[in-house]
């Protein structure tokens, strides 16, 4: 019975623990993207739609991130450069896709 301990254990060593807080995923995604397309934090088009995609995926993970510190700081940081660069006026980006809340439209 000791082997079949053994061999458990061998195998429970070199499988990678399973994170479903994906926080540095969406954040690699983020930095890379930026990174190759020179994108810096200001109010453009693509540079919301690059921040919308990241907010959706930090939307997608959230559930699993609770007590995750980098998640809830880079959705803090993320959420205000989306409210100061006034991501919601681009017409790309104004799918309410992440939970962000659009500004009603006075007619």
């Amino acid at each position: 019975m000791s082997i079949v301990y053994l061999l458990l254990y061998v195998i429970l060593l070199f499988l990678e623990p399973i994170n479903p807080c994906r926080v540095e995923e969406c954040a690699a995604w983020f930095q890379k993207t930026k990174d190759y397309e020179n994108l810096v934090p200001k109010a453009t088009e693509r540079y919301c739609q690059v921040l919308q995609t990241y907010l959706k995926c930090m939307n997608d993970t959230q559930k699993f991130c609770h007590g995750n510190l980098r998640f809830h700081s880079s959705e803090l940081v993320m959420r205000r450069h989306w409210k100061e660069f006034e991501c919601e006026k681009w017409e790309s980006c104004n799918e309410n896709q992440m939970g962000l809340k659009k500004k009603p439209v006075n007619t």
